[in-house]
């Protein structure tokens, strides 16, 4: 596990993870807040896990969570297709 700076980091803490070629991107809002940082070090393209929602982010790019708000992001493309297939079952 690899922490990444926010910007905000004692209000957002972020991290990512990687086991056996698969890597994920955890960003969590630990506030009743809305709170906004920066992520470094995690330039990518992603899709988050929750919203099938696309991103593109390079170092620095600005973030915006809700308050309790949790993003999963994997980065493999074994994740990304999944769940493009689960998000299609979901909005049927």
């Amino acid at each position: 596990m690899v922490k990444i700076k926010t910007g905000n980091d004692a209000n957002i803490y972020a991290f990512t993870r990687e086991k056996d070629g698969d890597k994920v991107l955890v960003i969590i809002n630990l506030s009743s807040k809305d709170q906004k940082g920066n992520i470094q070090g995690a330039a990518g393209s992603y899709t988050d896990v929750f919203t099938a929602t696309k991103q593109e982010w390079k170092d620095g790019d600005s973030i915006s969570l809700k308050p309790w708000n949790i993003k999963c992001i994997p980065t493999s493309d074994k994740y990304k297709n999944y769940i493009a297939r689960n998000s299609l079952k979901a909005n049927m």
